[in-house]
C-alpha cells in the first residue's frame, strides 16, 4: 500500500519523492482540475522521457495508480490509466536496451531492474484493464484499450470487441492497440482496422490507417499506403519502409495522445 511507503527515502526525477503522496491524493480527488494538475505533475516526476527511465518511486506509485484507475469516485481515473500506459511503455525491455548516459546510471533510484518491475506491475493488473473496457465512462474505456495495447500477446479478442464500441475515440484506441499486438506477432483480425479506416470520423479514420500501416509494415499493400497518404501524413516519403519504422510509431503515439490526452 502507498500509505506504508517511506516516500522520502525514494527517488523521483525531481529528487526525493516525498511530494508523491499528495499528488496521488489529488489525482484520486473528485475535482477534475486537481486531478488534471496532479496527472501532469506525476507524469513529469515519475518518468524521465529523455533517458526512458523509471525510478523506485515510480514502482512504489503503481499500486495506488491502479487503485485510482479502478475508483469510480476519482476524477483522475482516465489520467491514471494514461500515466500507467506511459510508465509501462517506457519501461519495456526494448526501451531498457537503449544505452543510458553515465549521468542516468548514477542517478539514485534509477536502474533497468526497476523499469522492468514497473512494466510487470502494470501487466499484472490486466484483469482490471479488461473490466474497464466495459466501463460507463468512454474516456476510461479508451485509456484502458490503449493500456492493453502496450503488452505483446495480450487479449486481442477483448480489443476486437472494443473496436466495435459506440464511441469513436474508444474504437480508435482499440484498433491502434490491436496493431501493436500484431507488430509483436499476435494474430489480429484486420476487419476492425479496415472498418476504422473507412469511418466518417476523422480521428477513427486516421487511427485505422495508422493501424493498417503498423500491421503491414514495409510490406503494406498499395491501398494501405494510399490510405495513409490520404488520411494521416501526406505526402509520404518514397521509401515508406524506413518511414514505417520510425515515423509511423511516432504518429501512432501522437494519435493516442489526441484520443486520450493526459492533461
Amino acid at each position: 500500500m502507498a500509505a506504508d511507503v517511506d516516500w522520502g527515502a525514494l527517488w523521483s526525477r525531481t529528487g526525493p519523492a516525498d511530494w508523491v503522496p499528495a499528488a496521488l491524493d489529488d489525482l484520486a480527488a473528485a475535482d477534475p482540475a486537481r486531478a488534471r494538475e496532479a496527472a501532469t505533475t506525476l507524469e513529469v516526476g515519475l518518468l524521465d522521457r529523455d533517458e526512458s527511465g523509471a525510478f523506485d518511486a515510480t514502482l512504489a506509485a503503481v499500486p495506488r495508480l491502479v487503485d485510482i484507475a479502478a475508483s469510480p469516485a476519482a476524477a483522475g481515473r482516465a489520467a491514471a490509466l494514461c500515466l500507467l500506459r506511459d510508465l509501462a511503455t517506457f519501461a519495456l525491455p526494448d526501451y531498457c536496451a537503449t544505452p543510458f548516459s553515465l549521468e542516468a546510471i548514477e542517478r539514485p533510484g534509477f536502474d533497468v531492474d526497476t523499469e522492468r518491475a514497473v512494466a510487470a506491475a502494470v501487466r499484472d493488473a490486466t484483469p482490471t484493464w479488461l473490466r474497464m473496457l466495459g466501463d460507463g465512462d468512454a474516456g476510461v474505456r479508451a485509456a484502458a484499450a490503449q493500456l492493453l495495447g502496450v503488452f505483446a500477446g495480450g487479449p486481442a479478442a477483448a480489443l476486437e470487441a472494443a473496436a466495435r464500441d459506440p464511441v469513436a475515440r474508444v474504437r480508435a484506441s482499440a484498433v491502434l492497440a490491436l496493431a501493436r499486438h500484431a507488430r509483436a506477432g499476435a494474430t489480429v483480425d484486420e476487419a476492425p482496422l479496415r472498418a476504422a479506416a473507412s469511418s466518417d470520423d476523422l480521428l477513427e479514420r486516421s487511427a485505422g490507417a495508422l493501424a493498417l500501416g503498423m500491421l503491414h509494415g514495409a510490406d503494406m499493400p498499395d491501398d494501405v499506403y494510399d490510405l495513409l497518404e490520404e488520411t494521416t501524413l501526406a505526402p509520404l516519403p518514397g521509401d515508406y519502409a524506413f518511414w514505417y519504422e520510425g515515423r509511423l510509431q511516432d504518429a501512432a503515439s501522437a494519435l493516442f495522445d489526441a484520443v486520450m490526452p493526459i492533461d
